[in-house]
């Protein structure tokens, strides 16, 4: 098939079983021709790499195929201009290699050096495939230099140690089995001399561990050690035997040699690097697929480049075709807040947002993707499905509230029977004994306290579930703590407790509701004097905010030393469904509460010394305008 050919390229289908012996046969008859192998499988090529200028793998771009072309040519351009043999014996023609001096006899390469250039270009361009690249090293170094038994060491990653990843010549199961130690031997003197070691140049005196050296280099078959060096770490070294022909290196070849392996050793680097990315990007990729969390991320040019397999199920997207697509595909409001992060720098941490299309409601995340010089590379953003969280939460406040509901109307109940049950009893009794002064007296008093314990507990129930009507009127602060101690007076609460005053030297001027207000402070101290267990009785403290008493509130202190609840249940006080210690139901404090905040003031709640309790009652001062001519200008709450 070959045999009417002088010159050409020849492309290899590597695929068929018999492509190695045809290759060999071809080699042997054709050895001018460029081969260039074309196929699937990877390994195939690499048994087959020997024999093969370049490899390319199915299926292919028509332009790389172009540049492999391209390539062949130009080898066969360097055959031609090195002057090799055609078949037939025949020379090509311009090609006068009897007036050139003999390369050996100069100290040149044994090869032809333009051959042996383009085969260690063809090794670099093949360096994502570290097997591939370390074996077309060595075929190129076999046409630089014919040494019979040559090895490639390599280090291991994470270690000091060094071991035999490739080898032409020596036994395959003494490979397996050398290790070499960073800490002495051939490894040592390579990192501290950082050159080249030959062993003719080599004294058995002059050198420390010479002994180690020679055992080591003889196990290797090696006479020349060259070391693979990269931004000044040793990566391997390149281990060569004695040439085949008898003659010695020469300087000019291993000067070659060694630039040849820096070379080498910055892309095995690569290689490393390539790996090590590839590895961490699969690692990250096969997170991102298992994570049960949506996850979408675009980069610098608005442009989705991750969207794993669940946030394709969240949104119902085929995950193949949103990728490298503009961010604008996703739903509203997704795309907007990705690029808002991307452009502002905002990032939404645990947001709940609600699409549109189907009202899916969606707990996410964003952040921003940036380098370490503030280099902006993009945003990510991480969401969930909450509907089955919501669901869950809507069951548990229904049935919360179910619970609350029921709660309240069986204290409710309770606490209106019991009035009613008192009055009932007493009717009964009252024909029998209506005689009895005594009688009629205790009963009128009781029946009158009942009726007004059942109207306060009706009224409370109105003022807490219902908005109140307020009649505005301007009074002053003493005035209204004066007016709901009264109102507790006549309920008979604290007529035998002291109430200690403590007043700024202004009295200000508040805008209330006198009836309610009054009430909301009546609740709040009828709360401390249910629980007085000491002489020292309540204690009232005003403050204002300035010292002419014109601040923008007035502070009502109200404090029973007495009284003690913990910390933790401090804030329950309001808590409609909270029970008094005789378990009886207490709507005074909410009610007050809302009263005090429809004034546009605010209630709370604070522990004093010892877990005492203490109100503190702010409310808005009025302040009134006067004009120059002494007249009231206008008036204002602030």
């Amino acid at each position: 098939m070959l045999n009417g050919l002088a010159v050409g390229l020849v492309i290899v289908d590597t695929d068929m079983p018999a492509a190695k012996q045809w290759l060999s046969e071809a080699e042997s008859m054709k050895p001018e021709m460029v081969y260039i192998g074309l196929g699937r499988e990877e390994k195939r090529a690499m048994q087959l790499s020997g024999l093969l200028y370049d490899h390319l793998r199915r299926p292919i771009e028509p332009w790389l195929f172009g540049k492999a072309l391209e390539r062949g040519w130009d080898k066969l351009k360097q055959n031609r201009l090195a002057g090799r043999p055609l078949h037939g014996g025949d020379e090509i023609v311009g090609s006068d290699l009897s007036a050139q001096p003999s390369p050996v006899s100069q100290g040149l390469p044994s090869g032809y050096w333009e051959r042996v250039l383009s085969d260690f270009s063809r090794a670099l361009n093949n360096r994502l495939n570290k097997e591939r690249f370390i074996g077309l090293f060595l075929e190129a170094v076999k046409e630089l230099v014919p040494a019979g038994k040559m090895a490639v060491l390599l280090k291991i990653q994470g270690s000091g140690d060094y071991y035999v990843a490739e080898q032409r010549g020596l036994d395959p199961e003494l490979q397996s089995k050398l290790l070499f130690k960073s800490s002495d031997g051939l490894v040592k003197w390579l990192l501290e001399k950082g050159r080249i070691l030959n062993m003719a140049t080599l004294q058995p005196g002059g050198d420390d561990g010479y002994e180690v050296i020679a055992s080591e280099m003889k196990l290797l078959k090696a006479v020349v050690c060259v070391p693979l060096i990269a931004h000044g770490s040793m990566v391997g070294a390149l281990c060569l035997g004695p040439k085949v022909v008898g003659t010695p290196f020469y300087e000019r070849e291993l000067q070659l040699l060694y630039t040849i392996c820096g070379n080498v050793a910055m892309a095995l680097e690569d290689i490393d690097l390539h790996e090590k990315l590839y590895n961490q990007n699969v690692y990250i990729e096969s997170i991102l697929q298992l994570m049960h969390s949506g996850v979408a991320a675009i980069d610098g040019k608005e442009r989705i480049i991750t969207f794993n397999d669940s946030a394709a199920r969240i949104l119902t997207l085929d995950r193949q075709k949103i990728l490298g697509m503009d961010l604008r595909v996703l739903p509203s409001p997704l795309g907007d807040m990705l690029y808002e992060t991307l452009t502002t720098g905002k990032a939404y941490m645990r947001e709940e947002t609600m699409l549109p299309a189907g009202r899916l409601p969606l707990e996410l995340s964003t952040y921003r993707i940036t380098g370490a010089n503030g280099e902006i590379f993009g945003s990510v953003m991480i969401f969930d499905n909450i509907t089955f969280r919501k669901e869950a939460e809507l069951k548990r406040r229904q049935a919360e509230q179910s619970e609350v509901l029921n709660r309240f109307v069986g204290q409710l109940t309770h606490e209106i029977k019991n009035p009613m049950v008192a009055i009932q009893t007493f009717c009964q009794l009252l024909p029998d004994k209506y005689e009895d002064s005594t009688f009629r007296e205790f009963f009128s008093q009781t029946v009158k306290q009942e009726l007004k314990r059942l109207n306060e507990l009706v009224d409370q129930l109105i003022a807490f579930s219902s908005p109140l009507n307020y009649r505005y009127d301007v009074t002053d602060a003493l005035s209204l703590i004066d007016e709901a101690i009264g109102l507790l007076h006549e309920q008979g609460k604290g007529l035998d407790v002291p109430v200690k005053k403590y007043f700024y030297r202004h009295n200000p001027r508040v805008r209330i509701d006198r009836l309610n207000m009054s009430r909301a402070i009546s609740y709040l101290l009828g709360y401390l004097l249910e629980n007085v267990e000491s002489k020292e009785g309540l204690f009232v403290n005003m403050q204002a905010d300035s010292e002419n008493g014109e601040g923008e509130k007035v502070n009502i202190l109200l404090s029973n030393d007495s009284l003690k609840v913990k910390a933790e249940k401090l804030e329950s006080l309001f808590n409609p469904l909270e029970l008094k210690p005789d378990n009886s139901i207490c709507l005074g404090l909410p009610v007050s509460k809302k009263i005090i905040e429809d004034h546009g003031g605010s209630l709370k709640v604070a522990g004093k010394n010892s877990n005492s309790v203490m109100f503190k009652v702010a409310l808005p001062v009025f302040v009134e305008r006067r004009t120059d001519r002494g007249g009231v200008h206008h008036v204002r709450q602030t």
